[in-house]
């Protein structure tokens, strides 16, 4: 009679190379626990019925003139310009419906803009909705709501947005992505201006590309992996903010009235973190200017770094690599650093590091950035450079899910192959 514990040889038989050895052996020791539970106790663990399985919803219509039910598993189809202007009544635009875009579509020929609000969830499936006349905005606002994988010409996507994510979409033609924004998330968008032109609160910014900079200002917001092709990350003043592993390239130009500009915030306040963020790029005229934030204002800069950067043009000062000015428990951690041609070292330099010693060996090792996941280095640049941004990171990342799905699914397939042979 075969006893459940001698069934343990098992695991030292059933494997065909030794990569699948410990999966075997967890496989078995499982089985036999299994085995080994009392009649009773199994009958406890199987009383509970199994949970139903979700059955989708019948296509269907809800609405005179448009197609599907919406839901998620039947979306109502935007398929011309009459069914999305349709979205200005609140029975279909504002209850929570799912919808999905399936063409592009040209609002040129609209006179008159219409006002909609937005609550509910579309999917722009990689659709274009196109304005020649570059003065509105899609939506007057949106909230509670999802948008994803939509592509904005001469549009911005919402005049306001709160408590609602934002994920794969691209605006182009100089527009920002919202104006303001509140309790929000951006993530692996591009922008054609900011990702929010005004203020963007308690929000949460993540693999964004913007044409300018993220946002204008930012409160309580986490801003990460972020990277802009010409303005400062935030070109006013950042509060309570987390801001991580950002790629600031700086091309500007002021002719009059000088200003303040820090490559991340000119002010950094009320316990801001900004750490493994990098400046780099050029401004001409008009501009007092530091690396990474004129004021640090009871805030902390860590492992950051400013790199090869020309400052010309008359009124044109660096005040400060890393930071001007340090106030109310500040501190700039001595891991800051420098490319050594900057050669002003007054106020906050951080630390001169030769162009011999700017390699992905320092910025890993030594400031511990992450070149695995988050960064990679540009060696035609001679810097690093983040691995991927705005749309191209949504199809990194679905990539990546697909490679596990399919890793998951090739673990169950070995795992059920294993267990035919245990005669339990």
């Amino acid at each position: 009679m075969v006893e459940p514990v001698d069934l343990l040889l098992l695991k030292d038989v059933l494997w065909s190379h030794p990569s699948n050895a410990a999966q075997v052996r967890e496989i078995v020791f499982a089985s036999v626990r299994g085995a080994s539970t009392p009649k009773n106790e199994q009958a406890e663990e199987t009383s509970s019925p199994p949970a139903p399985l979700r059955t989708p919803a019948p296509p269907g219509r809800v609405f005179k003139d448009y197609a599907g039910s919406g839901t998620g598993e039947d979306p109502i189809r935007i398929r011309d310009l009459h069914d999305l202007v349709g979205l200005e009544r609140a029975e279909i635009g504002q209850q929570g419906y799912h919808f999905l875009l399936e063409t592009d579509i040209d609002l040129s020929g609209l006179t008159t803009w219409p006002t909609l609000h937005f609550k509910g969830v579309l999917d722009g499936n990689g659709h274009t909705l196109k304005d020649s006349n570059r003065t509105n905005n899609l939506f007057a606002s949106v909230a509670q709501s999802r948008v994803t994988e939509l592509r904005l010409e001469n549009l911005c996507l919402a005049n306001s947005a709160g408590d609602s994510g934002v994920e794969a979409c691209k605006t182009t033609g100089g527009y920002s992505l919202v104006v303001s924004a509140q309790n929000c998330s951006f993530e692996a968008c591009d922008s054609g201006r900011r990702i929010v032109d005004n203020q963007a609160s308690q929000c949460n910014i993540t693999a964004c590309v913007a044409s300018d900079a993220v946002a204008s200002s930012a409160v309580s917001s986490r801003i990460s992996r972020c990277q802009t092709r010409g303005g400062a990350l935030i070109w006013d003043e950042a509060k309570g903010c987390q801001i991580s592993d950002c790629l600031v390239v700086l091309d500007g130009k002021r002719t009059s009235d000088t200003g303040y500009i820090g490559g991340i915030a000119a002010v950094l306040a009320d316990n801001c973190r900004v750490e493994r963020c990098y400046v780099t790029g050029k401004w001409d005229g008009h501009c007092n200017f530091s690396g990474i934030a004129c004021w640090v204002n009871g805030s902390v800069v860590e492992a950051c770094a400013l790199g090869l950067f020309e400052l010309k043009g008359y009124s044109a000062t660096l005040q400060g690599r890393i930071a001007c000015e340090v106030t109310n428990q500040g501190k700039v951690v001595d891991n800051n650093i420098a490319l050594d041609c900057n050669t002003a070292t007054s106020y906050f330099a951080g630390k001169s590091l030769a162009a011999a010693l700017w390699t992905q060996r320092y910025f890993e090792h030594t400031l511990g950035w992450d070149f695995q996941d988050v960064w990679r280095w540009d060696a035609q640049e001679n810097r690093p450079a983040l691995r991927a941004v705005g749309v191209a990171a949504a199809r990194s990342g679905a990539d990546l899910a697909r490679r596990r799905d399919q890793a998951a699914q090739a673990q169950a397939q070995f795992t059920e192959a294993i267990r035919s042979h245990l005669w339990l």
